[in-house]
């Protein structure tokens, strides 16, 4: 038997991702990376409902070889950022059962120093108690970082784009859901997640959800829902999510004013900068509502980590002044649940062509020390715990992208990103050389 602390995944225990409305996978990132640098998501299992699939063959077969130690490839991407020292998703799993005292490790390999049956049974029994919907790829907007995979509004691009010599996977629109509502399904599930596309947006979010209300349990579950802030909410969303336990608002949002009209294609930085605002408003009326800002890191904003951070602390800082006439620093920022900030970076694997080390990095090393030195002498406290959390925190996830950065790219996806760019801006009609001149001008000079 192998190492099982290097293999065990707690999502195969709890989880099952709804993949294009009508297909299934244990998780988001399953999958692998072909020959030609698409993505591959496998098994991508017909799903017919998530009860059915979470105790089928394929998922029990996940299971055994995650308790035995066998390594699976649709796993490679957490196995490779945990051989480079990256926390893993597979790690943030694991670690979630923290909370309630169970450490995977610990059970694992010092078991046999205590009594740890009731633990083991937790860990090696299924239960569903999480689920992902990716309800297709219905959106409103056509972001340079994104492809017809998951926006309705690249549907044209990718194929202006292939047809130019470009390799490209083209997808058609797609947003029927192919799976039947069960009310069993939900019986133990404590949170969902919904990715898109844009989830809120999606012609049958507000049957979907309203369906889990009926079911009586929408009251133990919280929702993560991912958007673009590219529209403000209205009631008839409002009214549905206040009947959940908790909402988590995350919020996509890459870079402000420029950079998020130019990467962010059909959007406009003052829709989303009010939206912002808004969905904070509302955290600041319902309990129930938190809102995270979840930007991804790319060549496009690599380069304005600290500006389009400071924006976000000084919006959340604002938004709590107008309502409870508190403007501390850290309470501001700090989400009460989770006992975490409310910011997380996530940063694009594929393509490489437009990950954050395409930008040439150099002097930005320095300025994202600058800023961290900065958010010290504005806002930390001596003696205040929870300040100097959040600090710590932030700083950390301003240096994660200082290290994505600092990365050596290939040449090959450097020239790539530029011939992206020549075609892309052709057929949008736009110029990346007058959108965003300092990042056009060091990728030439470094090129």
């Amino acid at each position: 038997m192998g190492d099982r602390t290097k293999t065990y995944c707690r999502y195969f225990f709890n989880h099952v991702a709804l993949y294009n409305g009508r297909a299934s996978n244990p998780c988001c990132r399953y999958g692998k990376v072909s020959e030609n640098q698409n993505p591959v998501a496998f098994p991508k299992q017909p799903l017919v409902s998530f009860s059915e699939t979470f105790y089928s063959d394929t998922w029990k077969e996940l299971r055994r070889k995650s308790m035995s130690g066998e390594y699976d490839d649709g796993c490679s991407k957490c196995y490779n950022e945990e051989k480079n020292g990256i926390r893993s998703l597979r790690e943030i799993a694991n670690e979630m059962m923290s909370k309630d005292k169970m450490d995977v490790r610990t059970v694992m390999k010092e078991k046999e120093k205590g009594d740890w049956s009731q633990v083991l049974d937790f860990i090696q029994t299924p239960k569903l108690t999480y689920i992902e919907m990716n309800l297709g790829n219905y959106c409103n907007l056509a972001c340079n970082i994104c492809s017809s995979s998951l926006s309705t509004k690249w549907e044209q691009d990718d194929l202006y784009l292939k047809n130019s010599g470009f390799d490209r996977l083209v997808f058609e629109p797609d947003t029927e859901l192919k799976i039947e509502y069960r009310k069993e399904d939900y019986e133990h599930v404590n949170f969902i997640k919904f990715v898109g596309g844009e989830p809120m947006l999606h012609p049958k979010f507000i049957s979907i959800i309203d369906f889990i209300i009926e079911t009586g349990y929408a009251k133990n579950i919280t929702l993560q829902i991912f958007t673009n802030a590219s529209w403000i909410p209205k009631q008839k969303i409002i009214s549905r999510l206040k009947q959940f336990n908790k909402v988590r608002i995350s919020l996509s949002i890459d870079g402000t004013e420029k950079v998020n009209d130019y990467t962010r294609h059909l959007s406009s930085w003052e829709t989303v900068n009010a939206t912002a605002r808004e969905w904070l408003n509302l955290s600041m009326q319902y309990d129930c509502f938190q809102i995270k800002w979840e930007p991804t890191l790319s060549v496009y904003n690599a380069n304005h980590i600290p500006e389009m951070t400071q924006w976000w602390i000084e919006t959340c800082m604002e938004i709590r002044l107008n309502k409870r006439g508190n403007i501390s620093f850290e309470d501001s920022l700090y989400l009460e649940d989770e006992g975490d900030v409310n910011i997380y970076f996530n940063n694009v694997n594929y393509p490489k062509y437009l990950a954050p080390n395409i930008y040439p990095s150099h002097e930005e090393d320095y300025n994202i020390e600058d800023y961290c030195n900065l958010l010290t002498e504005k806002y930390y406290k001596e003696g205040r715990d929870r300040n100097m959390l959040v600090m710590k925190e932030i700083k950390s996830m301003i240096r994660k992208g200082k290290e994505l950065i600092n990365s050596k790219p290939k040449i090959k996806d450097v020239i790539d990103f530029k011939k992206y760019h020549v075609i892309l801006d052709k057929r949008r009609k736009k110029d990346i050389s007058k959108s965003l001149p300092d990042l056009w001008k060091k990728i030439n000079e470094n090129a």
